[in-house]
Formats: C-alpha cells, sequence, structure tokens
C-alpha cells in the first residue's frame, strides 16, 4: 500500500484543517497542485469570509459594505463577526520610530523603521476620520449599511479586551503602504501590531451600536456575546432595556431565531447616552445632584429589563454577570428575573456576581423546569443564605428534574456579621450519573475559609434524608462548613479524592 498523500484527503477534512489555519497557509496549500486547489478551496474562502473582525474606523465599516457588494457573492459566506473595541491605528508610534535600528530587509516596508514610519504616519492621517466619526455619531447608520448586505450574519461577538494582533490582510488594509503580499510577515523584531483601544463617554456604546444596527438591518441573530473585560468591569446599565413598545417588537420579531446570550448588567450607573435608532423611546435622566437612591433605581429600571428578556422567547442559552455586589452590610437589593412569560426553552444559565431573589429565581425557573440541563450560580447572593440555598438545591431536585449539570458557589459576602460569621458555605459542582441517575457531587472549601477539604457526595440522597438546613450542610460538607474558633471546633473531615470525570 502507497503512503498517504496531502490530496488524497477527502475535502470535508481540508475543510476542518482549514479552521487550524490562517489565509496565507490555505493559500499556500491552493499553490501545491491542482488537486489541492479544489479540495483546499472552499475552506481558503471560509477562512477568508465566514468571521470578519469589525473595528471602529470607517476604514472598517466601509471594508464590510464592500465585501456586501462583491459580485463574486462572498457576502453569503460571511456569518460571525467580531466587534473590536478599539481602532486599527496607534497614537504612540512617532516616539519609537527614531529609536528603531534600520535593518537590511528591504522586503517588507524597509524593514522595522519602514514599517514603524508607515504605520505611524497611517495613523496620523487617519485617526482624525475616527474621531470625526465618533463626533458625528453615525457609526450604527455605516454599520447597519453594511450589515444589510451580509444576510447570513449568524452571530455577533463584542471583543472589548481584543489582544489579538492583526492579519497580514487587515494590515495591508488598514496600512496599505506596507504592501504585504502573501507569505510576507512583519519584521520579528517588531513584535505583533495590535488595534487601539477607542474612548467613548460610555462603555455601554460598543454594545448599543452593533445591537442597534443589527436590528436595523434586520440581521436574524443566533448568537449575541458581550465579552467581560476585568479591566473595564462596566456593563450594560439597566436604563438601555427601557424599549419603546415598537423597538420591542422589533427585537421579538427580527430575533426570534436568537438561541445563545452572553452580556453583563449594571445597576450602578444611569445611561449617559442612547443611540439615535432608538431617539423614540422615552429615556429617564438622574443629574447627579437629584440622582435616586441605588434602590430606588434598580426597583424602577428592573422591570423594563425583564420584559426585554421575555422578548426573546427562543432563548436556549443566558449567561448574565453583575459587576456590583453591594458588600454584605449594604440593605439588600436584588436583581429581578422575569416571571411573566419566562424563557421556557432556556437549556442552560449561568448568573454571577449577582444578589437574587430567592422566590422570585424558582419562579423563574419554573418556566424552564423541563428543559434546562445545566445550571451555575456563581458569586451570588441570596438573603438568609444557610437556608435560603439550602432551599433552592430542594428546589431544583424536585422541580428541575433534567438538571445534569450544577454548579453552586455562594458569595463569601452573603454572611452578615451575625451567629452565621462563622459558617462558610461551600461550592458545590455535581453532575448526573447517566447509569445510576444520581446527582453526584464534588463539594469543596472556599478559599477564603481556613479550612481545607475535598468530598465527594450523592447530593440526591442527602438533600432527600435532611430537612433542617444545618443538618443538611453538616452532612455534606462532614461539618467542615463551620470554620475554626466556634464552639469546640471542627468535627473530623474525611477527605476524598474526586474521580477525574467529577470534574468540568
Amino acid at each position: 500500500m502507497s503512503p498517504a498523500k496531502l490530496n488524497d484527503l477527502p475535502p470535508e477534512i481540508f475543510i476542518r484543517i482549514g479552521t487550524f489555519l490562517d489565509e496565507d497557509d490555505l493559500l499556500a496549500i491552493r499553490l501545491t497542485c491542482k488537486e489541492c486547489n479544489t479540495k483546499a478551496h472552499e475552506a481558503h474562502l471560509t477562512a477568508v469570509f465566514q468571521c470578519r473582525r469589525v473595528y471602529f474606523a470607517p476604514a472598517s465599516f466601509g471594508n464590510l459594505s464592500k465585501i456586501g457588494g462583491h459580485p463574486s457573492k462572498a457576502n453569503l459566506r460571511v456569518r460571525d463577526i467580531i466587534i473590536s473595541c478599539s481602532m486599527p491605528y496607534q497614537t504612540c508610534r512617532d516616539a519609537i520610530v527614531g529609536d528603531t535600528p534600520a535593518s537590511k530587509n528591504e522586503k517588507v516596508g524597509g524593514g522595522p523603521r519602514g514599517v514603524l514610519s508607515v504605520v505611524s504616519d497611517t495613523s496620523r492621517r487617519l485617526i482624525p476620520d475616527v474621531e470625526q466619526m465618533q463626533a458625528t455619531g453615525d457609526e450604527v447608520v455605516r454599520l447597519a449599511q453594511a450589515f444589510a448586505k451580509l444576510p447570513n450574519i449568524r452571530s455577533i461577538r463584542i471583543e472589548r479586551d481584543d489582544s489579538l494582533p492583526l492579519s497580514r490582510s487587515e494590515l495591508n488594509l488598514y496600512f496599505p503602504d506596507l504592501k504585504l503580499t502573501p507569505g510576507n510577515r512583519i519584521p520579528k523584531e517588531l513584535g505583533e501590531i495590535r488595534g487601539e483601544y477607542i474612548q467613548y463617554d460610555a462603555a455601554v456604546s460598543f454594545w448599543d451600536i452593533p445591537v442597534s444596527a443589527a436590528i436595523r438591518a434586520g440581521s436574524k441573530l443566533e448568537t449575541l456575546i458581550d465579552s467581560h473585560d476585568p479591566e473595564c468591569p462596566e456593563g450594560i446599565p439597566l436604563d438601555w432595556f427601557a424599549c419603546s413598545q415598537t423597538r420591542l417588537e422589533a427585537f421579538r420579531d427580527k430575533w426570534s431565531c436568537l438561541r445563545v446570550l452572553k452580556f453583563d448588567v449594571d445597576a450602578s450607573c444611569a445611561l449617559k447616552n442612547r443611540s439615535e435608532a432608538d431617539s423614540d423611546s422615552e429615556t429617564e435622566s438622574y443629574p447627579n445632584k437629584t440622582r435616586k437612591p441605588e434602590k430606588e433605581q434598580l426597583n424602577s429600571r428592573n422591570p423594563a429589563f425583564c420584559t426585554w428578556l421575555e422578548s426573546l422567547m427562543g432563548l436556549e442559552e443566558l449567561e448574565l454577570s453583575s459587576n456590583c455586589l453591594a458588600d454584605a452590610e449594604d440593605d439588600y437589593e436584588a436583581y429581578i428575573l422575569p416571571t411573566t412569560t419566562g424563557l421556557p426553552n432556556l437549556k442552560k444559565l449561568s448568573l454571577r456576581i449577582m444578589k437574587l431573589d430567592f422566590r422570585n429565581l424558582c419562579n423563574f425557573l419554573r418556566f424552564c423546569k423541563s428543559t434546562l440541563c445545566t445550571l451555575s450560580i456563581s458569586e451570588c447572593s441570596l438573603e438568609n443564605p444557610v437556608s435560603s440555598w439550602f432551599r433552592l438545591l430542594k428546589h431544583i431536585r424536585t422541580q428541575c428534574t433534567n438538571i445534569k449539570v450544577l454548579s453552586l458557589s455562594p458569595s463569601l459576602r452573603d454572611y452578615p456579621q451575625d451567629k452565621y460569621s462563622e459558617l462558610y458555605l461551600p461550592w458545590i459542582e455535581a453532575r448526573k450519573n447517566p447509569v445510576s441517575r444520581k446527582l453526584i457531587a464534588t463539594v469543596g472549601a472556599r478559599e477564603d475559609n481556613r479550612t481545607n477539604y475535598m468530598l465527594e457526595k450523592d447530593l440526591g440522597r442527602i438533600l432527600d434524608a435532611n430537612f433542617v438546613p444545618e443538618e443538611f450542610w453538616n452532612s455534606l460538607t462532614n461539618g467542615g462548613w463551620v470554620r475554626d474558633g466556634l464552639g469546640d471546633g471542627l468535627m473530623e473531615i474525611t477527605l476524598v479524592t474526586p474521580r477525574k470525570e467529577m470534574f468540568f
């Protein structure tokens, strides 16, 4: 038998391999022979057009619109849009051009100094265009015009911390004087060239602009993700969700196919600027001198958020997180989840860093109890935590019968300075055994706790056997939830090494 060759691979394998290669590598494969050219053709076009990264720059918006009008129908291949919260240009390159040594490499823009000169000169010339676009506020219009020419867009991902370097084709687009032909690379001495974060008065603009553009263009999204940036934790203000009835109907109609939604919410600040696309809606303003207390603001804005969320009835995966969990001594005020029609198709739910209301959460879960398979509640807070988390587990055990993966991690801020101040609830990660159907859990101590344990427990059996919260937590943790120094100290703890398949 003769050894297998690259051109012996079927086309579908070429497409799979293409997901790990960039467009230049695929072009090189196509140039090897006619058969490889034929088989790698589809993978190459997919690598070029399926996922497009958009920067906040007129050239980027214009290029996306140009793809939409190309006679080759490349616009039909565009499915995924990455919104980079940056511009491709640099504001601080001038200072280092003079300090960069000359190079004998004249192939790419005259070596490192030549590349930096091109980047610096082009940035200096085009940054005013970016500022002008911001000043006129026509980003939504430009992006909507581009989206309207791309009928197969299915996902938008907003990258608030975009650390990926510019590709060769992107460098050619934004810095055409570099003249980077396929196969050429930026000199290694320079490292990688990345975009520079762009400033808006409110971080919500990075969400509002692409979302408003997608609604205006009628894009039938299936996935919308606003990635979390740990250095800029500002989420979407609840004011943003106070839509007019017309705009609400647009979400309900045009995003009926939306299946995955992930974003951060922020109840700590009012929305400063609204897009012109929602100019027909009434918005409240809270001047600094007369701003309502946080508790009153949350109560007044949360229903609008619930109404907006329930307009997306087809959601199957929802991930919500908040950037403001008040300290334990603050008045307790919880986020309210929608309970009018709920989200009956939800299969995966993740809540992170939020104050929750026990009854409201149970009512929300009631609508998706037969479909929910994965539930994660991390760093969240419940009032009366010792009893509330126990009751929540009981509710999940009896009502959410299709749960296969469960992850709970109560917030350390859950503990008021009273008799429970020395009691630390554990984190719980549980999976349903497909054979025995038992909910087997790995239980462990929090990092801030002075105890140390990791146990494997039959969560369902312990829930069924205990009806008093304190007895349940004692049984689940072998007494390890009681911090050393309270009463007679800790009960004896038996350590168990969990099996590998128990971890996520």
